[in-house]
């Protein structure tokens, strides 16, 4: 299991292959070069990537980045989290093949595109909510001030 932050989680579903830079031992300095992603995996992603063995692994976003986006009931890794396969808590996750040039994902193109409108949703709904909370905090000294404004 491959725990990834939200933007590299997004960029997987999004490109749904990825090439991986350093191709891994053995590589062809070659094709490494003109294989260059436009977008890469983050320096932690890869570096979790190194100890993911090739063949099929579990890539899922992270728990507490799957809590602030909503996508996550319950604990979502907390202390109650018991880690099953089956946790109703459980952040967003899919299945992924790794070869040493690249990371593929091996569910549909519709649920990849599904699970990343989540994200997204969830996003916008996290950066909407902040601004509302700043408006309120801030809209209280106003809305008090409101009355004596109006009296004059």
């Amino acid at each position: 299991v491959m725990t990834l932050p939200v933007a590299d989680f997004k960029l997987l579903l999004a490109e749904r292959n990825l090439p991986l830079l350093g191709g891994g031992k053995g590589a062809d300095p070659k094709q490494q070069q003109q294989q260059q992603p436009k977008q890469a995996l983050s320096a932690a992603a890869l570096s979790a990537l190194e100890s993911i063995a090739s063949g099929g692994a579990v890539a899922r976003l992270a728990p507490a980045d799957a809590a602030a986006l909503g996508l996550a009931g319950g604990a979502a890794g907390g202390e109650d989290d018991d880690g099953g396969a089956l946790a109703a808590s459980a952040p967003p996750a899919v299945c992924v093949w790794r070869t040493r040039a690249s990371l593929s994902v091996l569910v549909t193109k519709a649920e990849s595109d599904d699970m990343l409108e989540k994200i997204v949703a969830g996003e916008g709904k996290h950066k909407a909510a902040k601004p509302q909370v700043a408006a309120a905090a801030g809209g209280g000294e106003r809305a008090q001030n409101a009355p004596a404004v109006a009296a004059l």
